[in-house]
């Protein structure tokens, strides 16, 4: 999956990543599945976070559910949907904007 800087524009990709990655192991449990999340978390934002939910929280800090509300919640890209929806009417094809196109 590539390691996670907390580039919250690159979230989405690494976390869908991530699930994939666990899928490939069978009977994890909660916190092993927290410390395979946690061991992907290399520089910026994200080590930062790691490191203080596994200082303040011991080493693996909840449910793997609570963990992953919290990082989603941390690291989504909270404009993802508006970038998207920006990048749509912002479209063109050829010279004619989407919109025109398709009309």
């Amino acid at each position: 999956p590539g390691e996670f800087n907390g580039d919250k524009s690159k979230f989405r990709k690494w976390h869908h990543n991530m699930k994939l990655l666990l899928k490939g192991y069978h009977n994890l449990n909660d916190d092993q599945k927290i410390l395979i999340f946690l061991s992907w978390m290399k520089g910026g934002e994200a080590e930062l976070w790691a490191n203080i939910h596994t200082e303040v929280n011991g080493s693996t800090p909840m449910s793997f559910a609570t963990f992953k509300t919290e990082l989603t919640t941390q690291f989504e890209d909270k404009l993802a949907q508006k970038k998207a929806r920006n990048a749509i009417y912002t479209f063109r094809q050829g010279k004619q904007s989407l919109m025109s196109f398709m009309d």
